[in-house]
């Protein structure tokens, strides 16, 4: 939606912000600042669109949704612990 975009202002600072950083530069307190500000800005954001999403959806479609998070939290711990055991495979053996 149109009202939770960040201003042209507000991107243009963030792209600096972001390219200084890139850049192996170092930004300031203020800068710091800013980012924090933005970031909790849009998690407020985020939170108060999810709370209206879920204040028109029926009990059986809140059902759905928390058995279809429950089942993404599943597949990214199952896709962690392959990822950790293929790094472990792919490890030399320590030779003492």
């Amino acid at each position: 939606h149109e009202a939770n975009k960040p201003g042209e202002e507000t991107m243009a600072l963030m792209k600096s912000i972001r390219e200084t950083r890139k850049a192996g530069g170092t930004i300031s307190e203020d800068q710091k600042a800013q980012m924090k500000a933005f970031r909790d800005s849009r998690k407020q954001n985020m939170e108060a669109v999810h709370q209206q999403v879920l204040g028109i959806l029926t009990a059986e479609q809140r059902a759905q949704l928390e058995a279809k998070k429950a089942e993404m939290k599943t597949r990214k711990e199952q896709r962690r612990q392959l990822r950790q055991q293929k790094k472990a495979e792919a490890k030399p053996p320590d030779i003492s």
